[in-house]
């Protein structure tokens, strides 16, 4: 299981902070009106709230925080890109949105701007992830799991266009919870 790789990586917290909340994952998945990949609950349900790898944010839907709870960035992430299509027309993005078919639905970002996304294809287990670069058009498609792309992300083994390679220059390898920063 790639999450048994990733924790041999970076180390979970021994409390994950908000890694359950008011409402349960069933509730989530109503929500959202699709169900989540296994292995980004048993990350979620692991690790918790807070950045990994000095780089990376995963969007959790029991975060207090609205910047990092996946239910509030769904909507604006994807109300921007709506807004921005409706005001200029046909926008730069290759995919459809989520709840399209294939559509994308945001799951995290990176510090240096870009953001993370499933394409919503098949089955939830068989979602791949797309990188968009930070302020601007470009996508890449990693056919990688969530948990799969983060193991070579931190592995230093992820061939990408869009993800400069100084941005993981110096970082460590640690989980940080939101809790202590």
């Amino acid at each position: 299981m790639e999450l048994d790789i990733l924790t041999e990586i970076v180390l979970p917290p021994k409390e994950p902070y908000e890694a359950t909340g008011s409402q349960n994952w069933l509730e989530v998945e109503s929500a959202l009106k699709t169900s989540l990949p296994r292995d980004y609950k048993d990350y979620i349900n692991s690790f918790g709230s807070g950045q990994l790898g000095e780089l990376l944010w995963v969007f959790n839907p029991f975060a207090s925080d609205p910047r990092l709870n996946l239910l509030v960035q769904v909507e604006q992430i994807l109300g921007m890109w709506r807004s921005t299509k409706a005001e200029y027309g046909e926008v730069e993005c290759p995919y459809p949105l989520y709840p399209e078919p294939d559509g994308l639905l945001p799951w995290g970002y990176l510090d240096t701007g870009g953001s993370l996304y499933w394409q919503t294809s098949g089955l939830p287990e068989e979602w791949i992830v797309v990188l968009n670069e930070s302020r601007g058009p470009k996508v890449e498609r990693f056919h990688e799991t969530m948990t799969g792309f983060l193991t070579a992300l931190l592995s230093r083994n992820l061939p990408s266009n869009i993800l400069p390679v100084r941005a993981l220059r110096g970082r460590r390898n640690v989980f940080v919870p939101t809790s202590e920063r």
